[in-house]
């Protein structure tokens, strides 16, 4: 059809030619990737307001994110507008923003302080509604599951473990933990992963992966515990040899090893059943790399609510 021009065609013309407000909204909801999506960042950031930095975070939302997008999806977060119309939206009525959305907001402040220095800066709120934001965060109710405890009582002692330890600084509350030795243990049951890839992979949700960021930005070291791992364990000795070496991993303290092996010994009477089996193979602990799915797993979720902030 005349005009019509390819795909390809449509996607040069749009990057390298100026839009108006309407037609660069109408790219965004046409952009077939996030190839597409964040080359018309790249072409147009300039001209770009806080309604297309919504929707394009609502878009990268539900594309494929690859690291070679990092640099670009911390460029757009990083987007001047964002601060400006969310400050004066809390200013006029915080209200306006439910519990959830300001933990989320939270966590991008968390993101600006922990991890962008001086870019981050500017970029902050108010330490009033910083601290609005944290309140929130802090409140989020917890529920301690079975394997939780399971976890809980294989460490016990050394009883300087706490559960459910409430962070200060990030507001995340911790599984369990060591707070003298910064050492977080996040018992991961089936909610914080996707469902299995074709080679039967579980990989971390973008709020699972997030949380540990922040963590570990914080300065704890962090132990993950996931439930496919911890359910392949039949007896207390298996279990606490598994947390031995996963806690060697993330190098704490030596009391901590100290007191997981003095147990492992007095429970090695009872675990007869565990005699001949080779617990490291089991012993798959994976620390998760600094991956983008942790910018596109919680903030297009919340698309920073400003279309709705800036009404």
């Amino acid at each position: 059809m005349r005009g019509a021009g390819s795909r390809d065609e449509r996607h040069t013309s749009a990057a390298s030619g100026q839009l108006n407000a309407k037609q660069l909204s109408s790219h965004i909801s046409h952009a077939s990737g996030a190839d597409e999506l964040l080359t018309l960042f790249a072409a147009h950031s300039a001209s770009m307001d806080h309604i297309h930095a919504a929707n394009l975070w609502n878009k990268l939302g539900k594309q494929r994110i690859e690291r070679r997008h990092e640099g670009r999806l911390e460029q757009l977060a990083l987007l001047a507008d964002y601060s400006r119309v969310i400050s004066d939206s809390l200013a006029r009525d915080p209200w306006r923003w439910s519990e959830e959305a300001r933990r989320q907001l939270h966590q991008w402040q968390l993101w600006l302080s922990l991890e962008r220095g001086a870019d981050g800066q500017q970029h902050l709120l108010s330490e009033p509604q910083r601290k609005l934001c944290c309140d929130a965060m802090q409140g989020t109710e917890v529920t301690i599951s079975r394997l939780q405890r399971s976890v809980a009582i294989a460490l016990a002692p050394p009883s300087s473990t706490k559960e459910e330890h409430l962070e200060p600084r990030t507001g995340y509350s911790l599984d369990l933990s060591l707070p003298s030795s910064r050492l977080a243990i996040e018992v991961d049951g089936p909610s914080h992963f996707l469902l299995p890839d074709g080679r039967g992979v579980r990989k971390p949700t973008g709020p699972t992966l997030l949380k540990q960021r922040l963590l570990r930005a914080a300065g704890w070291r962090v132990i993950s515990v996931p439930f496919y791992e911890w359910d392949g364990f039949a007896t207390a000795n298996g279990q606490q040899t598994y947390l031995e070496r996963a806690s060697a991993s993330a190098k704490p303290v030596c009391v901590f090893r100290a007191a997981l092996e003095k147990k492992k010994h007095a429970n090695s009477a009872r675990d007869v059943t565990e005699k001949g089996k080779d617990a490291a193979s089991l012993l798959r602990v994976s620390f998760v790399r600094n991956t983008p799915e942790l910018l596109v797993g919680s903030l297009p979720s919340l698309c920073f609510r400003i279309e709705s902030a800036s009404a």
